[in-house]
């Protein structure tokens, strides 16, 4: 194994290389996730490129996405599944529906989907990379343009607000009702 680039917020590996084909493990060093993603050799060096240049980007991006996050009111301690869960459950749709790329029922999925890589963005501050990794392989501009859309929505329309405002809500109330479960296992089990 071959550390190929490492960060403050990711490690990239390359963990084998069969038939022209990599097999590269990146791993969120904030979360300690890791995903494997199997591409082409000729990639492998364009993809730690790329990722590096997120990475000199994202430092830019801090201070804004903190000032937003303190303006919206987002919490911070809250599983990327519960925020998964709660958006499902809040658009009346499965997650599975949510997270694959390659939904036939598109435009009734982009706003939910929207909102979904939004609060993995600032709730959970997963990196764009994983969050189009967690969406069915979908490319980091994605998850950037729907962040960028959703607040630009938020900033000049009050019923985003009210619609991002609920999400937050509902949101807290789940991980809230999670956490005393967890409590309730321990403590009677």
């Amino acid at each position: 194994m071959e550390v190929a680039y490492e960060s403050k917020n990711r490690t990239i590996v390359m963990r084998s290389a069969v038939n022209n084909n990599t097999v590269v493990m990146v791993q969120d060093n904030n979360t300690g996730e890791a995903l494997a993603i199997k591409i082409p050799n000729y990639r492998f060096y364009e993809m730690v490129k790329k990722i590096c240049d997120i990475d000199k980007r994202s430092g830019q991006l801090k201070d804004r996405e903190l000032e937003i996050i303190e303006k919206i009111g987002i919490p911070s301690d809250i599983d990327k599944n519960i925020w998964i869960k709660t958006i499902s459950e809040f658009f009346d749709m499965p997650p599975e529906t949510l997270l694959n790329s390659k939904n036939h029922r598109r435009l009734l999925v982009s706003r939910p989907r929207r909102y979904l890589m939004f609060f993995l963005r600032m709730g959970c501050s997963l990196s764009y990379p994983h969050i189009g990794l967690m969406f069915n392989g979908m490319n980091h501009a994605t998850a950037i343009l729907a962040c960028r859309r959703v607040i630009k929505d938020y900033e000049s329309k009050a019923e985003e607000r009210v619609l991002t405002d609920n999400i937050i809500r509902q949101t807290t109330i789940e991980s809230l009702r999670t956490k005393s479960q967890e409590m309730e296992r321990t403590n009677g089990g």
